[in-house]
């Protein structure tokens, strides 16, 4: 990559890269719809339209999604116990799912080709630490 400014002959050097997790990495969206629909059927007997997933599921912690869902402010020990619940769930339909649960295209070779130029690199996520772990063994991360 260039800098605007420099030389042709010259080239930007990079200390290393950092690799958003979900939704470039891994391509989860349809696992975390689903988990997020299932919850949302428990909390308030109904799925959640097209437009709320817009407005209050992509992009937001779950902190603000179970609030919207119950309409009205959680926390603490029930706070901690549904993102657990729905943690749970995703991580259950990943299982359940294992050719959804692969590495985007290119990946592994992109990650393979780094190790073997000896570019530093590593994994920015806003997963729960749960889900961390999960990825890590699941998808065998370590390896990179």
């Amino acid at each position: 990559m260039m800098r605007r400014g420099r030389s042709s002959s010259q080239v930007m050097k990079y200390r290393g890269l950092i690799f958003d997790f979900n939704g470039v990495l891994l391509c989860d969206a349809g696992f975390q719809i689903e988990a997020w629909q299932q919850v949302a059927g428990q909390l308030r007997g109904r799925e959640m339209s097209e437009e709320e997933l817009a407005l209050h599921m992509h992009g937001r912690p779950n902190s603000y999604v179970l609030s919207y869902l119950t309409g009205r402010q959680i926390a603490g020990c029930e706070l901690l116990k549904l993102i657990q619940a729905k943690e749970s769930l995703y991580r259950g339909l990943c299982l359940k799912n294992p050719d959804g649960l692969q590495l985007s295209p290119g990946a592994r070779e992109l990650l393979d080709t780094l190790v073997a130029r000896s570019i530093p690199r590593t994994i920015a996520t806003s997963s729960e630490k749960t889900n961390l772990d999960f990825f890590v063994k699941r998808l065998e991360l370590e390896r990179w």
